[in-house]
This record gives structure tokens, C-alpha cells and sequence, in this order.
């Protein structure tokens, strides 16, 4: 949970300083973060969801905070931005960490033959 979180609080700040062009990197950041995840822990999709979330709200917010205080910039938008990287972090956690768990317990279960 801490890798997500982690990865909620730098990739958007990252992404918005680097000015990257598309979103591509930080969805497959999203993507391998919560695979991770959820092979380690298949059964709490929804905390590593709202774990991811929270770190780039905290991320966000902390970001908008230094741009206030030390660059004098103004983020009037920064309700915008949580509901995009919520999006864009959250939902690729979501189903890679639910996909992984499926994987990880669907090879962990018996495979019957079907022979009577």
C-alpha cells in the first residue's frame, strides 16, 4: 500500500512538472503499481484503489501548496485536477489490481479434469 501511495502522490506531480504531452506513462505506472498490488494482496482492491487516490490527492495538494507559497502561481483549478488524476490513477489501479488478484487465485485453485 505504500508503493501505491507512493506512486498516487509523485506520478501526477511528476507528470504536471515534466510536462509530459500524453497521459501514457503515468497509466502504465497506474497499470504495473496496481498489478503489484493486487497480486500481493488480492483481496483489498478497493483499499489500494482508495490508497492510490488518497496519495495523489495528498500529492496534489502539497504541489498546489508549494506553488502558492513559494512560486506566488495560482491553482484555481485544483478541484479539476483531483478529479482527473482520481481517474486517471484510480481506475488503471482498479482493474490491474483485480485482474491480478483473479490471476493469482484462479492459479492457486485445483484444476479438475472433469473425469467422474
Amino acid at each position: 500500500m505504500v508503493l501505491l501511495f507512493t506512486a498516487g502522490a509523485l506520478v501526477p506531480v511528476v507528470a504536471q512538472r515534466m510536462q509530459f504531452p500524453n497521459l501514457l506513462a503515468p497509466l502504465l505506472i497506474a497499470l504495473v503499481a496496481g498489478a503489484l498490488g493486487g497480486w500481493f494482496s488480492p483481496s483489498r482492491v478497493g483499499v489500494l484503489t482508495v490508497t492510490t487516490v488518497a496519495g495523489a490527492f495528498s500529492g496534489l495538494t502539497v504541489d498546489a501548496l508549494v506553488d502558492w507559497f513559494y512560486f506566488a502561481h495560482d491553482r484555481r483549478l485544483i478541484g479539476i485536477e483531483w478529479i482527473i488524476w482520481a481517474v486517471v490513477m484510480g481506475g488503471p489501479v482498479a482493474l490491474a489490481s483485480w485482474g491480478a488478484g483473479a490471476l493469482r487465485s484462479y492459479r492457486r485453485q485445483k484444476v479438475d479434469s472433469g473425469a467422474v
